[in-house]
């Protein structure tokens, strides 16, 4: 059974047409988009749908969500079909549109996928871009932006009387992909940096602060406390703790400098913390501790947030921060090479 679109359909439509201005750069051969996308690559295949007849809201098993205004469109999943002759999705808008959503409602720094119409031609709408699909035709069409903010995609067509649109081999390049296993994000990082703590001086500090290793702790508030202590409550080691008043405070790497991904150890008391990167939103709940690691293919990280969701004057512990500028290549052939890595 399919499960309804997580994205509300309201909000996508308005981050597809309230987007400023951009220089998207558009391609029709898949070997130039894939040498112009950045390291990681998922592909969704669509072996995995179940052949059909499915009503939108939809969402493939990879993830990506199929939405329509107003009323609800039948979407075929089919074998054999034109594209390449595989498993595929066929398109009839009948005066609709499809609205076409990342995976978690995430950004994305490039998208494509190989397509085939029959004898009406289809739109491919992006931001304030449009591209001509031909009736009669077929091809691949790819988009990269280097800013990451791709929201997702419109396809529709004005013919009133439909063959369809076939697309197969979406392909997507995540802004952002998250972590909760250090291993696993260390496989994506190349040699980090880590700033251990170990040569601050145990005590409290006030920001602005800045540790021996060169990062930085500012308050966007007030003075905030800061507070080296020994031994830590994750692992007996020295250890960063920030205290919560009301403040949120943001973490800077050594020098300013940009990076392509960061990670660090952490542990909470009663409060629940939320942690800001970019357009994401990651909660670290009360009580608990594990690992937290991300990889922005912009490189351009150059900080991240956090902020106590009450006031309540407790604390949240970070050990082992590391960060690196650079990542590893990684370009995986199906969704499913790579699915164990993608994380919440």
């Amino acid at each position: 059974m399919k499960h309804p679109l997580i994205v509300v359909l309201v909000s996508l439509a308005l981050l597809l047409l309230s987007r400023v201005a951009q220089a998207l750069d558009t391609y029709t051969d898949r070997s130039q988009w894939e040498a112009n996308t950045k390291g990681l690559l998922f592909i969704e295949d669509l072996e995995s749908e179940i052949v059909g007849m499915w009503g939108t809201p939809y969402s493939t098993n990879a993830g990506f969500g199929v939405e329509t205004p107003g009323f609800g469109v039948i979407i075929q999943v089919q074998d054999n079909g034109l594209v390449n002759g595989s498993r595929d999705i066929n398109l009839k808008d009948v005066g609709n549109r499809f609205f076409f959503s990342f995976p978690d409602a995430r950004a994305e720094i490039a998208f494509g996928f190989d397509w085939a119409t029959g004898t009406e031609s289809w739109m491919l709408k992006v931001g304030q871009e449009t591209i001509a699909l031909p009736g009669g035709a077929n091809g691949f069409v790819g988009i990269v932006d280097d800013a990451g903010e791709l929201a997702g995609f419109e396809l529709t067509s004005i013919a009133v009387l439909q063959d369809g649109l076939d697309i197969d081999d979406l392909s997507y390049n995540p802004s952002l992909i998250l972590f909760a296993d250090r291993s696993e994000w260390e496989g994506m990082i190349e040699t980090p940096d880590v700033e251990s703590f170990e040569q601050d001086a145990i005590g409290v500090h006030q920001t602005p602060y800045s540790t021996t290793g060169g990062c930085s702790v500012q308050s966007l508030g007030s003075a905030n406390d800061v507070e080296i202590s020994a031994p830590g409550a994750i692992d007996g080691s020295r250890e960063l703790k920030l205290h919560d008043q009301g403040n949120e405070l943001a973490i800077g790497f050594p020098g300013g400098a940009v990076q392509a991904g960061f990670g660090f150890d952490w542990k909470t008391g009663i409060q629940v913390w939320t942690l800001k990167i970019r357009q994401e939103q990651i909660t670290l709940a009360g009580q608990s501790d594990g690992f937290f690691g991300v990889v922005d293919q912009t490189g351009l990280l150059d900080s991240f947030l956090l902020n106590p969701a009450t006031i309540n004057h407790d604390a949240v512990n970070i050990d082992n921060l590391a960060y690196s500028g650079q990542t590893v290549p990684t370009r995986p052939v199906t969704w499913g090479g790579l699915k164990w890595r993608y994380r919440d």
